[in-house]
């Protein structure tokens, strides 16, 4: 899997950290401010959880403070408060202008660098993908007694955040890194552009699509060439979004194509499609919103969904369609004005929209997975799940599984059942963060496992 030169500084010891050199030590460690929130109405990020022993701890911050200015610069939402810290590094200074009950009040700290991972008889190995003039962050942790083993390589959502274990967005990913190297199974992340370590190139907030997906296949050949994992072991997961670009990636791939692809909660259908139906199932069962006014609001924004969905046009001119046009890219795309759409340029979701979904699920030759999780109301329902499966069996006959994961929701954590997760959506206040279902991790291991003896992997590269 890996150059034994470099591997084998690894072995001997329970946990190790260790940079690609050429590659890593040009990029240092990120700053980690360590809060979680949503976007303020009328604007401002408003913080809903600070970290124990957090930068923003010491700094002073809490919870319900809201977040108008980061270092001079004003904040209309949350997303401007990642776009800001993907150019702090540890030991930075920084300042933050917020609202406290009416309060205006300046806070200034040195923002801690963020811990790298640590997992006990693995190692973990720290490098950097170049891409679109930048550096993307990229980390593999492997099992140190087990050389030759399979490697999940993680293509996550749409959100711009990091993907680091250690980070807010990326704690999902702990317990199912830690269960899989348990199995004998490997775990290999790679940033976008401006989260986490990654500097330089367009940040993920300000990218599209287009762009994203090729940082992710430069990940790719990254894994296969760099690391030199044959490809022959690698088990693409594709979560939400993750789940539209993982077998692109695959597909896009030549000789090279990995031995499996996995999705949990994405979808097969155009986007335009998916976006008409899951405005409706969510603003009904998670907000419970008026079904019969619903329907007319869905029906009036139809053809605002049209021109940026299909046609590719700006908010602005979608939301000049007519009043109720306005309204509804106001109320259900999180627009305000300027050129993004639920925190994306608009022009991602046109270029998701463009992706034909059916195609890439042929031109897949590995194995395939399609998981649902019974409380995923994001993921709408498990139809395009099944037929995620039921194409590759119709390419490749005995390809492909659908897997139902009982009482586990978007984010692979135990929401209960569906009827449970929509009324905790309800709820008025943030509830605290359900636990990582295990099952997603031994679903994903059997197969991976059932994979690799029926197909016969490749030998590893010297």
């Amino acid at each position: 899997m890996l150059g034994r030169g470099l591997f084998g500084l690894g072995l001997a010891v329970a946990a190790t950290v260790l940079p690609v050199k050429g590659f890593a030590q040009d990029l240092p460690r990120a700053g980690s401010l360590g809060v979680s929130g949503a976007t303020q109405g009328g604007g401002g990020a408003k913080i809903d959880r600070v970290a124990p022993d957090s930068s923003a701890a010491a700094m002073g911050l809490l919870a319900n403070d809201i977040i108008v200015k980061f270092n001079g610069s004003d904040v209309a939402n949350m997303s401007d408060v990642v776009r800001g810290m993907a150019n702090v590094r540890g030991g930075d200074t920084l300042t933050l202008n917020i609202v406290r009950d009416g309060r205006p009040m300046i806070m200034r700290g040195t923002i801690k660098p963020r811990a790298t991972e640590h997992y006990a008889g693995a190692t973990t190995i720290y490098g950097a993908v170049a891409h679109n003039g930048g550096q993307l962050r990229d980390i593999l942790v492997l099992p140190a007694d087990k050389p030759n083993a399979p490697v999940v390589y993680l293509v996550a959502g749409y959100s711009c955040y990091s993907v680091e274990a250690s980070a807010p967005g990326g704690n999902l990913y702990k317990e199912l890194i830690t269960g899989l190297l348990a199995r004998g199974i490997g775990f290999y992340r790679v940033e976008k552009a401006g989260m986490g370590d990654s500097r330089g190139g367009t940040s993920c907030g300000e990218g599209d699509f287009d762009a994203e997906l090729a940082g992710y296949k430069a990940g790719y050949e990254a894994l296969v060439s760099r690391h030199r994992v044959n490809s022959g072991r690698v088990f693409m997961l594709g979560h939400s979004m993750g789940g539209v670009q993982a077998p692109l990636i695959a597909a896009a791939s030549g000789d090279n194509q990995p031995a499996g692809v996995a999705v949990f909660g994405t979808a097969l259908r155009n986007w335009h499609d998916y976006m008409l139906q899951v405005v409706g199932v969510q603003a009904f069962y998670a907000h419970g919103e008026d079904p019969a006014k619903l329907e007319a609001v869905l029906e009036a924004g139809r053809p605002a969904l049209r021109a940026i969905f299909l046609e590719g046009k700006s908010p602005a001119d979608a939301a000049a369609i007519s009043p109720q046009a306005r309204e509804f890219v106001t109320q259900f795309l999180n627009w305000s004005e300027g050129p993004d759409l639920l925190f994306r340029r608009h022009t991602y979701w046109s270029q998701v929209s463009a992706q034909r979904m059916a195609a890439a699920w042929r031109d897949t030759k590995g194995e395939v997975l399609a998981m649902y999780g019974e409380a995923d109301f994001a993921a709408i329902d498990p139809t395009d799940h099944r037929r995620i499966a039921d194409i590759a069996n119709f390419y490749r006959p005995g390809s492909g599984q659908f897997k139902l994961v009982e009482r586990t929701g978007h984010g692979m954590q135990l929401d209960g059942t569906m009827a449970q997760a929509r009324e905790a959506a309800k709820a008025p206040a943030p509830q605290a963060p359900k636990p990582y279902n295990p099952e997603v991790t031994k679903i994903l291991a059997d197969w991976i496992d059932a994979s690799v003896s029926k197909v016969a992997l490749a030998a590893p590269r010297t």
